[in-house]
């Protein structure tokens, strides 16, 4: 499993981590939601508010993640994976979103 999780790394925290990840992007805690456009990939729910010391624990779970290589059960939409790298998001990954607002943005354009 070359790639997946470093040695020190090994099986429970693997696990630990997936199971976290599973339990911190389950729409039941309204703090994600699936994207319209597709029922398999997130992103945060409109309607969370309030969450903001939930949301910094996520990001600090995912740096640990992304450090150590670890696998999350979670798929993010276009544009989240665009903010978190700091580049610009367009009209076209609108569409990701919301796939009947983007067709009416580009038709408007």
């Amino acid at each position: 499993m070359k790639g997946v999780c470093t040695r020190r790394f090994s099986y429970p925290y693997r696990e630990f981590f997936f199971l976290l990840s599973h339990e911190m992007f389950n729409p039941v805690h309204s703090l994600f939601g699936y994207s319209s456009h597709d029922n398999h990939k997130l992103q945060i729910d409109p309607t969370s508010s309030g969450h903001l010391n939930y949301f910094k624990f996520i990001g600090r779970v995912l740096g640990l993640c992304i450090f150590h290589r670890c696998l999350l059960d979670a798929f993010f939409i276009v544009p989240f994976h665009k903010m978190i790298l700091k580049k610009k998001v367009t009209l076209a990954d609108l569409e990701s979103v919301d796939a009947e607002l983007h067709h009416r943005m580009t038709g408007i354009l």
